[in-house]
């Protein structure tokens, strides 16, 4: 059995004299909670760590969150009032509490929700007035919305169309523009029944409900649609439903996780017609079992496509890779350096993300007791935290298991659910909320039982330089939910998603959050709206950036001199060129994305980022010519530096 040796106590603050005011369970709104403290001087924050500086290292500031109880899955970090600060959303027996963000990673009350049993929570403006509205999913028949008016909370449930009791608890929920009319409509997931309810003659992974999808009229009204295949697999155990573009063709598709049956990925073709692209595009021709419970997204291995990583209780999954001509392939346990950790833990919350900002994806994973504490049979399990550091070496990757040298938190049994990532202290670096169960069987004294806020002091983060980056656009769907984004530099590609649903049960902070390592620009930066426009940015600087997409549809270029209307792609790359310093050019050409030649090949690029770099001449263009004006720009006698016997851009060119 996988065990780790406990190394400290774990301290809990108790919060005393800051009431908070529910929000009430009628159609009357209420007031927020009054905040009663008067400076920053005043919120607890754990005391001094003893702990010796790391590359990757995380401490346990959980006494920022002020004696939160635990009993809760589902967590957030996103910021509710828009004021820059990541807002805490921690789950609980008995009610949902909601934190404000104070400044500097610390948090003071803000109001508790009247929901018990909480699973999966998502704060999504449903409405379009530009307040993220709230919606909770339970374990109970019944599942709560409640409008948010400039902090007022009011329970709309009734007359939402979300309030039809449902035969089974439900588990994630997840919000995307499934029928492309603009507004964020709802796909719920349903779990398997309690093992208080099943017969002796259950079968595992057949226990559960269908998937539910709900139709936004743009009003924060929903209407149920019928669908058979969104349903899922008859009896199927569902966790969570990822929305997602995943074949790039515009619209919002559905990757669909099962306990004990083999997962889904549903195909939107447009106008709520779906096909089951399973068998075509998913290991195992979507007959292969895997269990996956929480569940992420991004590219990790910087080709520019989409890859998902899943917890399991027997070894995690990294599916990488996916376009119309192949299917995902699965290789975790081939990039794992050493003893895999993931075989011996039940794992839920994940995320895939750059903790180092270093330029690639780490992986944080948080795990649970058995949670029937081996009655049917199973093994009993302890729960830990565990991180992977991701570790390139040319075309080589790996990820190494850190957890014993990242904190002395990671050396604590746990019994963690969702699991959430921001940056809450604005320091460049993401740090992470845990959900903890906390009344599972106690194995070890200094199990910890609450909610586990993980702030992140690693320094080659601290070393690094970051770039946090949220869209805006006018009209419906203001946070831009269901975008792509793509970002070019270091030599690298690499991909994020806007959605609704992280995790398990949980939701990040809307911020896409891009490492630069020792680069003080990103070149460049591409969103794919909902709608299918594009924009891209051109050389923003490290730092924290809120992009609003241009009025004009054509201008899709922007630079730190405003948005142009760029007629092709090339004018965009000749822009580039003249918005960023000639190291951060040279930088983008060798990601491939300042020219159309596709005989940049690597030798080409080592070449052109050596330490010599090329003039502003040549970059030039690079950045503004296909193969056919890299010729002409040879004609013109413009060489690249060093180039022997005069040979100039052309031979790139095929």
């Amino acid at each position: 059995m996988f065990l780790r040796h406990t190394a400290l106590t774990f301290l809990l603050a108790v919060w005393a004299g800051n009431a908070t005011v529910a929000c009430s369970g009628s159609s009357e709104p209420v007031a927020p909670a009054t905040d009663t403290t008067t400076s920053l001087d005043d919120l607890p924050r754990e005391g001094p760590s003893d702990e010796a500086p790391r590359p990757l290292r995380f401490h346990d500031a959980s006494a920022r969150l002020g004696g939160l109880a635990g009993g809760g899955r589902g967590v957030a970090l996103v910021d509710v009032d828009q004021d820059g600060w990541p807002d805490v959303t921690t789950t609980s027996l008995e009610r949902v509490h909601l934190l404000r963000g104070a400044g500097e990673g610390l948090f003071a009350p803000w109001t508790e929700f009247p929901v018990a049993s909480a699973r999966g929570i998502a704060w999504v403006d449903v409405d379009d007035d530009g307040d993220l509205d709230f919606f909770v999913a339970t374990s109970s028949p019944r599942h709560h919305l409640f409008r948010n008016d400039s902090g007022v909370f009011t329970d709309i449930t009734a007359g939402s169309g979300l309030d039809e009791e449902t035969d089974h608890g439900a588990e994630g929920a997840s919000f995307g523009d499934l029928d492309g009319d603009g507004d964020l409509d709802l796909f719920l997931a349903f779990g398997a029944l309690p093992m208080s309810m099943l017969g002796p003659d259950y079968v595992l992974g057949d226990t559960g409900a269908p998937e539910r999808v709900y139709l936004n009229d743009g009003n924060g009204h929903f209407t149920r649609h019928v669908s058979e295949l969104l349903a899922g697999r008859p009896g199927g155990e569902t966790f969570q439903g990822y929305l997602y573009d995943a074949d790039r063709d515009g619209d919002v598709d559905i990757f669909s996780v099962h306990d004990f049956r083999p997962d889904q990925l549903f195909l939107n073709l447009g106008g709520l017609e779906f096909v089951d692209g399973s068998r075509d595009h998913l290991p195992g021709d979507g007959n292969q079992p895997t269990s996956i419970m929480g569940l992420d997204c991004g590219d990790f291995d910087q080709n520019g496509t989409m890859d998902l990583l899943g917890t399991r209780r027997s070894g995690d999954s990294l599916y990488l890779g996916f376009d119309l001509e192949k299917r995902y392939e699965e290789t975790f346990r081939r990039i794992v350096e050493g003893y895999d950790a993931t075989t011996q833990l039940t794992g839920w919350g994940v995320a895939m993300t750059d903790f180092d900002n270093d330029g690639d994806l780490d992986i944080l994973r948080a795990s649970n007791f058995n949670a029937d504490g081996g009655a049917s049979g199973s093994e009993f399990r302890l729960g830990y935290m565990t991180l992977f550091e991701h570790i390139q070496s040319g075309e080589d990757r790996r990820i190494v298991d850190v957890s014993a040298t990242s904190g002395l938190v990671f050396d604590r049994t746990i019994d963690g659910w969702g699991l959430a990532t921001a940056d809450i202290d604005r320091d460049g670096d993401l740090d992470a909320l845990v959900g903890v169960d906390g009344y599972g069987p106690g194995v070890e004294d200094d199990t910890i039982r609450a909610p586990l806020l993980l702030v992140n002091d690693g320094t080659r983060a601290a070393d690094h330089r970051a770039i946090s980056l949220r869209f805006r656009q006018r009209g419906k769907n203001r946070y831009a939910v269901g975008a792509t984004v793509d970002v070019f530099g270091k030599a690298i590609g690499n991909v994020r998603v806007l959605n609704i649903g992280h995790s398990y049960l949980s939701q990040n902070d809307e911020a896409v959050h891009v490492g630069l390592g020792l680069y003080d620009v990103l070149p460049a930066v591409t969103v794919t709206w909902p709608d299918g426009g594009t924009t891209t940015w051109l050389g923003l600087a490290a730092g924290f950036h809120t992009l609003e997409r241009p009025d004009d549809p054509a201008a899709i270029c922007c630079s730190r001199d405003g948005c142009t209307t760029a007629n092709s792609a090339a004018e965009c790359r000749q822009a580039q060129g003249f918005a960023m310093g000639i190291e951060a050019s040279c930088d983008a050409a060798c990601a491939g994305w300042a020219s159309c030649c596709p005989g940049m090949d690597d030798a080409v690029c080592r070449f052109l980022c050596g330490s010599d770099p090329p003039p502003p001449a040549v970059l030039t263009c690079l950045a503004s010519a296909d193969c056919g004006g890299l010729a002409t720009c040879s004609q013109s006698g413009t060489l690249l530096p060093g180039s022997p016997n005069g040979v100039g851009v052309a031979p790139l060119c095929p």
